[in-house]
C-alpha cells in the first residue's frame, strides 16, 4: 500500500482550496503524515522598497491567516482522527503558482500533492495546461486533484 509521509496542500482564498485542505488533513489523519501549507504569492521582485514593506506585511498576514485557518480545520476534525498541530506547517513562497508549487514540493520531499482543480478547458488552458496539470507533470509525488462540489455539473 502506498505511504504518504510528507502532504503538500496549495492553498488559496477559494471554497475548493478548503476542500483540497480538508482532502489533505483528512489523509494526513489516516497516515500520520506531516502537511505543508502553501500559499503562493506572485513574484513582486521589481518593487521599490515601500511596496515592498508593504508587501512583506501582506505576507505576514498571510501567514496567519493560514496558520488560523489550519488552526479551525484541526479542531473540526474529530478527536480519535484529530492531526497534532506539530504534524503541519504553512509556507509563503512568490513566484508562478505552478514553479512555486513544483519547488516546494522537491524541498519538502512530498510524497502527495492535495491541490484543487476547476476542471476548466478554455483556449488559455488548453495551450498552457492548468496548474494541476503543469504540477502533475513536473513533480515525482503523487497528485490528487480536488474538483469542486457537483463537479461537472457546475463548469463556467
Amino acid at each position: 500500500m502506498q505511504r504518504f509521509e510528507r502532504i503538500l496542500v496549495p492553498v488559496d482564498a477559494s471554497a475548493l482550496a478548503d476542500r483540497a485542505l480538508d482532502a489533505a488533513l483528512e489523509v494526513a489523519s489516516r497516515f500520520g503524515s506531516e502537511v505543508t501549507v502553501l500559499w503562493v504569492r506572485q513574484d513582486a521582485a521589481d518593487l521599490d522598497q515601500s511596496v515592498a514593506d508593504d508587501e512583506l506585511r501582506a505576507v505576514e498576514d498571510e501567514v496567519r491567516s493560514v496558520d488560523a485557518q489550519i488552526a479551525r480545520r484541526l479542531a473540526l476534525m474529530p478527536e480519535d482522527r484529530r492531526l497534532p498541530a506539530h504534524r503541519v506547517r504553512s509556507e509563503v513562497r512568490a513566484g508562478s503558482p505552478a514553479d512555486a508549487i513544483v519547488a516546494a514540493a522537491g524541498d519538502v520531499m512530498a510524497d502527495l500533492v492535495v491541490m484543487g482543480t476547476h476542471g476548466r478547458s478554455g483556449l488559455f488552458e488548453r495551450i498552457t495546461g492548468s496548474t494541476t496539470e503543469q504540477v502533475a507533470l513536473r513533480v515525482s509525488a503523487s497528485v490528487l486533484s480536488i474538483k469542486p462540489e457537483g463537479y461537472p455539473f457546475l463548469r463556467d
